[in-house]
């Protein structure tokens, strides 16, 4: 279990190789040295017309791998990163289920997320974090607009073990990732919504 552990997102640097290619694909004004970086730089991207303020801003889809369950309903999203992010986008104090297949085993990463933490099984459960490296400038985009779907998306699953995202990241193609535990992913999605008491 874990809070918000904003404080690693400040030192938690980004490999080279993805951090360049977050400049290039989202027209940053230079490469995010750290998550806190990306976090900002993206918020500040997406502007309040573009950060999730309910479910139906999410990247929502009929059937997935990565599922959440509120309120006895259940919602798909393309990617892991979005199970998330539900707690912040619907009212009240929500408690969230979240399930995640790994791509790799088919092993099950299940969790509660609420707006102040996030426990998952297995313990060692990461997330895989990164982007499509087909793009070579942003201005060939429609950012923000596709910038999820096409570019990130892909590109963002749970795994139950960092070798299981070793395993994954050493035979998939067209992009770079880093895989982040379940706290630096939690921590990310807080920073990137503009929680109230987290900087940015």
């Amino acid at each position: 279990m874990t809070d918000g552990h904003e404080s690693t997102l400040e030192t938690r640097a980004l490999p080279s190789a993805l951090s360049e290619q977050f400049q290039v694909s989202l027209g940053f004004d230079e490469p995010p040295a750290t998550l806190a970086d990306w976090a900002d730089a993206t918020a500040d991207l997406l502007d309040d017309e573009y950060v999730p303020e309910r479910p139906e801003d999410l990247c929502l889809t009929e059937s997935s791998r990565h599922e959440a369950r509120l309120d006895g309903e259940t919602l798909y999203f393309q990617c892991f990163f979005d199970t998330l992010l539900v707690p912040f986008v619907v009212d009240g104090t929500p408690e969230v289920q979240v399930r995640s297949r790994s791509p790799v085993t088919d092993t099950v990463v299940t969790g509660t997320v609420t707006r102040d933490e996030v426990a998952v099984e297995p313990d060692g459960a990461v997330m895989s974090f990164g982007a499509a490296t087909d793009v070579v400038s942003a201005a060939y985009l429609d950012v923000p607009a596709t910038l999820a779907y096409r570019r990130f998306c892909p590109f963002i699953e749970a795994f139950p073990d960092e070798s299981a995202y070793e395993r994954w990241a050493e035979t998939t193609k067209g992009g770079v990732t880093m895989p982040l535990s379940l706290a630096e992913g939690f921590a990310l999605a807080r920073r990137l919504v503009g929680v109230p008491g987290v900087d940015r």
